[in-house]
């Protein structure tokens, strides 16, 4: 009895020791386990992080590149195009941004062409114009100068009016066939002003009887009031001023219904001052500026 109480004690010694390796046994594994999974895991996150900022630049870097070629698109380098090295969304985008910037550039040499194509036209234009009126001013020019001489000439009256009539006739064509070259030439940009000696005093005597009857037959005072120290030359654009004179005196009389109109000439300090002044209805407030 006492051999199998020693057995049984011995045994149950083992038993502890053994249970005692086996706990120290699983907290070592479990030490090494959770230190493994510590590293593993640091891994991951460092991985992770590696990634995100790969990505991050990766993306950031394309995004800047498009945002550098917009840039030059949108300064008129329409020759540029994006990279497509990929079929992502961004590639995709890239794509698309090329075929917007071809359709931009192919409307901007559209636009081009249609613009030197309406040069052309109006360059044509204005040579037939400056053309065909000096072709129809040699020839009125000869009417003219045959109408003063009958005019000049002439025994009777009747004669006289009737050649006058063909010279204020020709003088009216003549001024029409001037007003379309100098559209021309407005259009071409080639308008100059001449500087040339002329008889002011009588350049305003012949402006005012030129309106002098289209008024009285409306009934209206042409009234003329030129500054007696009138320089009698003047050097300056003769034809332009008496465009001048003439439209403003053809206003006044057109939109005059009664009344009177009056045509002045003074000098001040060097400068000449024209003035038409009627008494008609004016322009509306609205319209002045």
């Amino acid at each position: 009895a006492s051999q199998m109480e020693a057995k049984q004690a011995d045994f149950g010694v083992r038993m502890k020791q053994q249970q005692l390796d086996l706990q120290k046994l699983i907290a070592d594994s479990m030490r090494t386990t959770a230190a493994s999974l510590a590293g593993t895991t640091f891994l991951m996150v460092a991985l992770v992080v590696v990634v995100a900022i790969w990505l991050a630049s990766m993306l950031t870097g394309r995004i800047t590149q498009l945002v550098k070629g917009l840039g030059k698109i949108e300064a008129g380098d329409l020759n540029f195009r994006f990279k497509v090295d990929s079929k992502d969304e961004l590639g995709r985008l890239n794509d698309s941004l090329n075929k917007m910037a071809i359709s931009v550039q192919e409307s901007f040499q559209r636009l081009e062409e249609a613009r030197h194509q309406a040069e052309e036209n109006s360059r044509m234009k204005n040579d037939f114009v400056a053309r065909m009126s000096h072709e129809l001013r040699t020839p009125l020019n000869g009417i003219l100068g045959f109408a003063e001489l009958i005019r000049d000439d002439a025994t009777t009256e009747d004669t006289r009016d009737q050649a006058d009539t063909i010279y204020q006739s020709g003088m009216h064509l003549l001024s029409l066939v001037n007003a379309i070259l100098d559209v021309a030439k407005i259009e071409a940009g080639q308008m100059t002003l001449e500087t040339v000696p002329f008889d002011l005093p009588l350049l305003l005597q012949e402006m005012a009887a030129l309106h002098a009857d289209a008024a009285q037959q409306k009934g209206l005072a042409m009234v003329t009031n030129f500054a007696p120290n009138l320089p009698k030359i003047l050097l300056g654009d003769p034809m332009r001023l008496r465009q001048i004179m003439c439209n403003l005196l053809n206003n006044a009389v057109k939109f005059t219904t009664h009344g009177s109109i009056l045509f002045s000439a003074s000098t001040q300090a060097g400068r000449l001052t024209v003035g038409v002044k009627d008494t008609g209805g004016g322009i509306p407030a609205q319209d002045q500026a």
